[in-house]
Formats: structure tokens, C-alpha cells, sequence
């Protein structure tokens, strides 16, 4: 019989989103107070000790997990296109894509459920979802003029329009219903608010 090698060293940052997965899983199976961090080591087929290493402990490890389904691509909050208008619609489609996500949903059932609120762990939801989204939204909607909104209302309350119709009702219906949204539809409705909230064609504003 040929002898078994070593398996091959993963990398940390592939070991974390290993356990992150299981962690996800179990979760969302048993419940956060059902679940014990010897499960989650066997899971992804670790030690204990090794599981207490990365992670000091099981509320540790559940607001990581939190954290990383906040992780966007890099610079995707930041990028500015070329009209003003179509970086607000940019912007928008990213953060429903992470708020709308299949683990983010997940996450927000199980927070709720849970009524998990201690330690931080539900100010990171806040932090990192809410308040982090609409800043985002706010410094893009920032720069576009006066002329191309066809409400008079502030940046902060737009941005709150914005984020409320494509995503916080979508995410609602999810956590209720168990049933993930379908992002091309999600798209479609982005297009209608920004259609509805700003003058898309400059060209337009220049000639009145």
C-alpha cells in the first residue's frame, strides 16, 4: 500500500475562510448557542487547538465571520466613473451585491434569531453594513449637481431612498421568506430609482 503523504500547508488566509464556511454552516443549522468550537474544528478538520489559535474564541470567530462578508473588492467603494450619476448606479449595485449576498443574508437570520448583541457583534452589522453602504452612496451623490436631482432633498436622505428600495427591502424578504433574491432583478430595480431620483443624460441639463 502506497504510504500517505503530509497534506500540503494551506495558506492562513484559505484556513480562515475554510472555517468561516463550516462556521456558516453549523451556524445556521444549530444556531449560534448550539454550536461548539470542537465542532467547528472537526468540521474543517482541525485541531481545537489549532481553531483557538486563529480565533480566541466562538464570539471571536462569529463577528470575523460577520466581518468578512463586509470584505468588497478592493477599491470597488471608492471608484468613480466617468458621469456622476452612473457612480451613484455603481456604487449601489456593489453594495446590493455584498448586503444581498447568500452568506450576508445568512448572517443577519442568524444574528436576529439569535438575538445576538453582545460584544460588538451587532455593531458591526451596523457599522459595517449600514452606515459604511450609505457613506459610500453619500460621497458619490455628493457630486452630482443640483440640476440632475429631481427631488430637492439632501445627499444623506437620497442615499437612504436608494439604499432602502433595493436592498433593506429585498434583505427583509429574504430573512422572511428564506428566499435569496435574484440579482438581475435587483439590477433592473436600481435602474428604475436612479431613473426616477436623477436626470440621467447631462447633455439634457445643459441645453435647458
Amino acid at each position: 500500500m502506497a504510504r500517505v503523504g503530509r497534506p500540503v500547508t494551506m495558506a492562513a488566509e484559505e484556513r480562515r475562510e475554510l472555517v468561516f464556511g463550516h462556521a456558516e454552516r453549523l451556524f445556521c443549522d444549530k444556531g449560534y448557542s448550539g454550536v461548539t468550537m470542537t465542532e467547528i474544528a472537526k468540521a474543517a478538520g482541525m485541531s481545537k487547538r489549532t481553531l483557538y489559535v486563529m480565533f480566541a474564541d466562538k464570539e471571536e470567530l462569529l463577528r470575523e465571520l460577520v466581518s468578512s462578508s463586509y470584505l468588497w473588492d478592493a477599491g470597488a467603494s471608492q471608484a468613480v466613473a466617468h458621469d456622476p450619476v452612473d457612480e451613484v448606479r455603481q456604487r449601489l449595485r456593489i453594495i446590493s451585491k455584498h448586503v444581498l449576498s447568500p452568506r450576508h443574508i445568512n448572517l443577519c437570520r442568524l444574528a436576529v434569531g439569535e438575538s445576538i448583541s453582545k460584544n460588538g457583534i451587532a455593531d458591526t452589522f451596523l457599522e459595517l453594513g449600514i452606515y459604511q453602504s450609505r457613506a459610500s452612496l453619500v460621497e458619490a451623490i455628493d457630486r452630482i449637481p443640483e440640476q440632475r436631482r429631481r427631488v430637492a432633498l439632501s445627499s444623506n436622505l437620497i442615499a437612504g431612498m436608494l439604499f432602502g428600495a433595493t436592498c433593506s427591502v429585498n434583505l427583509m424578504t429574504a430573512m422572511l421568506t428564506g428566499n435569496n433574491p435574484v440579482m438581475q432583478k435587483i439590477a433592473e430595480s436600481i435602474d428604475v430609482v436612479i431613473n426616477a431620483v436623477f436626470v440621467l443624460d447631462e447633455t439634457a441639463v445643459r441645453a435647458d
